[in-house]
C-alpha cells in the first residue's frame, strides 16, 4: 500500500497534537486502529500512514506547528490581518434591505473575507424594491460581475457571477452563494492551445506552439522543458494570460483566463528570467514598496512590516533584509524575485527560466524553496533547462520538442520510462532522433495525460483581453503616486553615480556659459551676445532636463510591467517620475544660473524671472525624456533619439539662424519650445533693460529697437508644451504596457 503525497494534516493547537486524515486511499492508523477524523496524538502515540510509521516524542516541550504543516491549517496571523493560502469564506451571504459590508474588516454589519487582495471595505450589497444591488465601495482590486469590474452600483441578475479578491459567488434566491473550488479539479487546463506568427523568412504563418493540452492541479510543481525555440516562454505567457493563443483556451478555476483575466490575475503571480527588482534598493525597501502596492492600503505598518519579514523568510533572506539587492548572490536575488511575489498569497506561481545561470547547487535551492511552496498548497509552474534537480522536486515533467510540440506530460520518473534513457539529460537526444512528432503520438496512444483533457469547444476560443480595465479609483492613484514618488526619489539619491555627474555637468555647462559671456564685446556685439546667452540657457534647461528622464520609463520597464499586472496604475508611474526628475532637473538648472550669473558680465533681465523661464524649460525637456523613454525598445535607442529631438530646438531657436525661412518661423512658433524660451527671456531682457535696447537692422542699416513676443504669451504656450509632453509620455506609456 503507497502513500499519497498527502495523506494528512498535523495541526498543533496550544500544547495539544492532533492528526487530520484528508486521503481516501491513504488510511491513517494510529495506536494500531484505523481513524476517520481528528485524533488526538500523546507522548509515544504511534502513527501509520501507508507502509509509513511514526512515533510522536517530546511532547512536553512547547508545541509548534511542524515544518510539514499545511498552511491551510496553520495560517499566519499579522497584527489581525490573517493571511491564508485557503479562501476559506461564508457559504453564503444574505442580501435584504438592510446594507450588508463585504470586506476584511470584522464590524456588525460586516461579512469578513480574510485575504491580502480584499479591502477592509470592499463591497456593499442592499434590496431595493425586490431587486438585490451590490456596489463597490472604492477597492484598491475591484468588484467583479460576470468578469467585468464595476462602478458604483450594479443591479444582480439570478446566476450572475461576483469576484471579490479570489472569493467567488452566485446570485440566486436574494443571496450570495459561495461557488466552492472543487480541490480534486484542475487549477489550470489547456485545450487545444495554438500559436501561429507570421514567417518572416519565407512568408506565410509559422507555429510556435502546436495543440497542446494540459491539465495542472493544486499543489503541483510542474517544470516545463525544451530545447532552444520549442515554445517553452510561449506557454508559461499563455497559461499566464500575458499572451493570447491563435487558437484554444485556458482555464484558471473553471473559467476562460483571458476572458476573465481582471478578476483572476489577483490569484496569479510571475517571476521572470531577469530580476525584476530595483538593485539599488535594499531587499526591505524593495519588498516593502511591493507590499504598499500589492496589498490594501488599510493595512498598519506593523502589520505590512511583518508580512515583508514573512516573505524574506519564506525564502530564507531574513538575514539579508537591509542588504543592497545589488550585493545579493546571484540565487539571492532570485529568492528575493520570488518573495516580492509572494506577499499577497498567489494561487499559481509562474517562473519563467528563473535558475538560468546558476550553479548546481543554487539551483537545487531555489527547486527546493518551489517544492515548498506547492506544499504549502501553492500551484507552481517552472520554466527550466537546468535538468539536475527536477526528478527529487517536481510532481510533473512537460517535455516540448521543436516547433512547439508537446512531447510528453507525466512525472519524471515517468518520463525516464517513457523515453528509454537513464537520466532526463538524455531526452533531448531522443527527441532529435526519433522528432517530436513521433514521440507526441506515442505518448497519446500509451500516457493518460494526453487523453484525459478535451478538446476545446468553438466558443471557448480566447477573447480579446486589450480592452481588460486598469485601475481607474481615484484615491488609489493618489495613493500609488505618493508611493512611487518616494520610491523614485530613493533610487536617485541612491544612485550616486548618477548624482555625482549631475553636479558636474550643471558646474560645467554654468561655468563655460558663464566663461564665455564673462565679456559682451563691444556695443554692436552686446546685444547679440546677451541673445545669445539667454538661448544657450534656455537650451541647456531643455538638455538637462531630456537627458535626466530619457531613460526612466524604459530602464524600468520589466519591474513595471509587473506592477503593471497587479493594477498599479501607469498614470502614477509616469507621474512620479516627472515629479522627481523634474525637482532634480530645476536644481541643475539653479546651479547653472548662479554660476552663469556669478561669472558672465551680467544676465540680462529680472534673475528671478529668467530662472523661473529657465525651470519651466527643464520640466518640459524632462516630458520630453519621458516621452522618449516610453517609445523606446531600450535605453540605448533612448539615448539615440534624444539628440534627434534636441537639434531642432537648437536649430529652430531663433538665434543661430535669424533669417529662418517662412515655413520655420511657423514651425518654430507651433512646436519649438526653445524659441519661445528665448523669446520670453528676451522680452524680459526688454523690460528690465534701464533703457530699450536696440541694434542694427542689417537690411536698412538703421539702429531699430529691440523687439521679442511677449513673456506672457511665452509662458502660456510652453506651459502648453508641458502639459502635450507630459500627456504625450502618459498616452506611449499606456499603449506600451497595455500590450499583451
Amino acid at each position: 500500500m503507497h502513500c499519497s503525497r498527502k495523506a494528512a494534516y498535523l495541526v498543533a493547537q496550544g500544547s495539544d497534537i492532533y492528526l487530520d486524515p484528508i486521503s481516501e486511499t491513504s488510511p491513517c492508523v494510529v495506536n494500531g486502529k484505523p481513524i476517520s477524523g481528528r485524533a488526538a496524538l500523546g507522548e509515544g502515540s504511534v502513527v501509520e500512514i501507508g507502509r509509513q510509521k511514526f512515533v510522536i516524542r517530546n511532547l512536553q516541550s512547547k508545541a509548534q506547528p511542524s515544518q510539514f504543516a499545511d498552511p491551510e491549517k496553520t495560517s499566519i496571523l499579522t497584527d489581525a490581518f490573517e493571511r491564508p493560502t485557503k479562501t476559506s469564506g461564508p457559504s453564503q451571504i444574505p442580501i435584504h434591505e438592510k446594507s450588508t459590508i463585504i470586506g476584511r474588516g470584522t464590524a456588525a454589519n460586516t461579512v469578513t473575507l480574510k485575504h491580502p487582495t480584499v479591502s477592509r471595505v470592499h463591497a456593499e450589497v442592499r434590496q431595493r424594491s425586490g431587486t438585490a444591488f451590490i456596489r463597490d465601495r472604492g477597492s484598491v482590486n475591484g468588484t467583479f460581475v460576470n468578469g467585468k469590474r464595476i462602478s458604483g452600483a450594479m443591479a444582480l441578475s439570478e446566476n450572475d457571477s461576483v469576484s471579490i479578491g479570489p472569493f467567488a459567488f452566485q446570485y440566486s434566491k436574494s443571496a450570495l452563494r459561495a461557488i466552492r473550488f472543487d480541490e480534486n479539479a484542475p487549477v489550470l487546463e489547456t485545450m487545444g492551445l495554438t500559436v501561429d506568427v507570421k514567417n518572416h523568412s519565407g512568408g506565410g504563418q509559422l507555429r510556435i506552439l502546436d495543440d497542446v493540452n494540459l491539465s495542472i492541479a493544486k499543489g503541483e510543481f510542474v517544470c516545463i522543458v525544451g530545447s532552444s525555440g520549442s515554445g517553452k516562454s510561449t506557454l508559461v505567457n499563455l497559461l499566464s494570460a500575458r499572451t493570447l493563443p491563435t487558437s484554444g483556451v485556458v482555464h484558471m478555476k473553471g473559467v476562460n483566463l483571458a476572458a476573465n483575466f481582471a478578476a483572476l490575475k489577483h490569484d496569479m503571480a510571475y517571476v521572470p528570467q531577469n530580476n525584476a527588482l530595483h538593485e539599488t534598493l535594499t531587499l526591505r525597501q524593495a519588498l516593502n514598496f511591493a507590499a504598499k502596492l500589492r496589498l490594501q492600503p488599510d493595512l498598519t505598518a506593523k502589520a505590512r512590516n511583518k508580512i515583508v519579514e514573512d516573505g524574506a523568510k519564506a525564502v530564507d533572506l531574513d538575514g539579508r533584509l537591509d542588504m543592497k539587492i545589488k550585493d545579493l548572490s546571484g540565487g539571492q536575488k532570485k529568492r528575493a524575485s520570488l518573495a516580492s511575489e509572494i506577499l499577497a498569497s498567489p494561487a499559481v506561481l509562474f517562473l519563467d527560466e528563473v535558475t538560468s545561470g546558476l550553479d548546481e547547487a543554487t539551483d537545487r535551492e531555489i527547486m527546493e524553496l518551489m517544492r515548498k511552496r506547492a506544499d504549502a498548497g501553492m500551484t507552481v509552474i517552472c520554466v527550466t533547462h537546468t535538468l539536475a534537480n527536477i526528478h527529487a522536486f517536481c510532481d510533473k515533467l512537460v517535455v516540448m520538442g521543436n516547433g512547439g510540440i508537446p512531447t510528453f506530460i507525466g512525472s519524471p520518473r515517468e518520463a525516464l520510462d517513457f523515453f528509454g534513457v537513464e537520466t532526463l539529460g538524455d531526452i533531448f537526444d531522443s527527441l532529435s532522433e526519433a522528432g517530436p512528432k513521433r514521440w507526441r503520438e506515442k505518448a497519446k496512444q500509451s500516457l493518460s495525460s494526453f487523453q484525459n483533457v478535451k478538446s476545446a469547444p468553438a466558443s471557448a476560443q480566447a477573447t480579446s483581453v486589450a480592452a481588460i480595465p486598469a485601475l481607474t479609483n481615484r484615491t488609489s492613484i493618489i495613493r500609488q503616486l505618493g508611493i512611487l514618488t518616494h520610491r523614485s526619489a530613493l533610487l536617485t539619491i541612491a544612485d550616486t553615480k548618477y548624482l555625482l555627474m549631475a553636479v558636474i555637468q550643471s558646474f560645467m555647462i554654468g561655468a563655460m556659459l558663464g566663461y564665455a559671456y564673462s565679456e559682451f564685446g563691444d556695443p554692436g556685439e552686446e546685444i547679440t551676445s546677451r541673445i545669445a546667452l539667454l538661448m544657450a540657457l534656455g537650451t541647456s534647461a531643455l538638455w538637462l532636463g531630456t537627458t535626466s528622464a530619457a531613460s526612466n520609463i524604459v530602464g524600468e520597464a520589466l519591474i513595471f510591467q509587473r506592477e503593471r499586472d497587479v493594477n498599479v496604475s501607469t498614470i502614477a508611474f509616469v507621474l512620479s517620475k516627472f515629479i522627481v526628475s523634474g525637482f532634480f532637473s530645476v536644481l541643475q538648472v539653479s546651479l547653472v544660473l548662479f554660476l552663469a550669473a556669478q561669472l558672465a558680465e551680467d544676465l540680462p533681465g529680472n534673475d528671478f524671472i529668467q530662472w523661473g523661464f529657465m525651470a519651466l524649460g527643464a520640466l518640459i525637456g524632462v516630458g520630453m525624456g519621458l516621452a522618449i523613454s516610453a517609445f523606446s525598445n531600450t535605453q540605448e535607442q533612448a539615448n539615440t533619439i534624444v539628440p534627434l529631438a534636441l537639434i531642432p530646438q537648437l536649430i529652430l531657436a531663433g538665434v543661430l539662424v535669424p533669417a529662418l525661412p517662412e515655413l520655420g518661423v511657423w514651425f518654430s512658433k507651433v512646436s519649438i519650445s526653445a524659441f519661445w524660451m528665448t523669446e520670453g527671456m528676451t522680452d524680459i531682457y526688454i523690460r528690465f533693460a534701464d533703457k530699450t535696447p536696440t541694434q542694427i537692422n542689417l537690411t536698412t542699416g538703421r539702429s531699430e529697437e529691440l523687439e521679442a513676443e511677449s513673456a506672457f504669451l511665452a509662458f502660456i504656450v510652453l506651459t502648453l508644451h508641458l502639459g502635450g509632453c507630459v500627456m504625450g509620455a502618459i498616452g506611449l506609456a499606456l499603449n506600451r504596457f497595455n500590450r499583451r
